[in-house]
């Protein structure tokens, strides 16, 4: 017998008979294939201008992955496109991003890579990303990520007089997932080239510093009595080669 030929193994995994199958299976396929293709939305501050303050500020927006599925056919995208919502304030966005970004609170991750915000107002950081969306953002987002420094500045230690703990998170009803960028983890960017994200990966701490995220975290939202636990995990960043 002659061995098969690269077109007869694709036919072979491919379920032809699909477009046959009654509607309403057909949708209930076209939601379950969604919880395999999760994303992560890296949001980062432009260079230029250091010394703004946050509301003049601009940011760069890139999905990790195209949504696959959306681009199927029509039905797919006519099923699944209502789940992702454009919460993003385009006036906000710079030249880069796209026009709509659109974001799965249930399955996406959105990132926060800062470097050089040295002005940034906490307390307005979110209502500027996301404009008229902030609460629906709060309300329905389950994985929120940011290196190292965002989140130094977005949460206040014990000696701030202002705020204590976790509160400006309280709002994250959903939130079930805070992930840290060890600085150590953080990639170099070519700003002629910027390297995309594909994804996170847990990594165990380099060194003192990075270990003490765990606890810090752990103390700071476990200490607010939260219907839905959150859970820490300290990840490095893995770039599309």
């Amino acid at each position: 017998m002659p061995p098969p030929t690269t077109c007869s193994i694709i036919m072979a995994q491919t379920f032809t008979p699909f477009p046959r199958l009654h509607l309403e299976l057909r949708l209930m396929i076209w939601n379950l294939a969604l919880h395999f293709f999760p994303r992560v939305i890296e949001v980062t501050s432009q260079h230029f201008n250091t010394d703004a303050p946050v509301q003049y500020r601009k940011w760069n927006a890139m999905a990790s992955t195209i949504l696959t599925l959306l681009q199927v056919n029509r039905e797919a995208r006519y099923e699944l496109l209502p789940r992702y919502p454009a919460p993003f304030a385009c006036p906000t966005l710079g030249p880069y991003s796209p026009a709509s970004l659109l974001l799965n609170y249930e399955l996406d991750t959105v990132y926060f890579r800062i470097d050089l915000m040295t002005k940034v107002s906490r307390e307005q950081f979110f209502a500027h990303v996301f404009g008229g969306a902030e609460s629906e953002v709060r309300s329905n987002l389950k994985s929120l990520a940011g290196n190292d420094r965002f989140w130094r500045i977005m949460i206040p230690t014990n000696n701030d007089s202002r705020r204590t703990g976790f509160c400006d998170f309280d709002n994250f009803t959903k939130l079930e997932e805070v992930i840290v960028v060890g600085y150590l983890e953080q990639r170099l960017d070519d700003s002629n080239n910027l390297p995309r994200l594909e994804r996170f990966e847990e990594c165990d701490p380099r060194d003192e510093y990075e270990a003490a995220y765990p606890p810090w975290f752990n103390e700071g939202f476990n200490s607010t009595p939260r219907s839905i636990p959150i859970s820490t995990k300290l990840c490095r960043e893995v770039a599309k080669q």
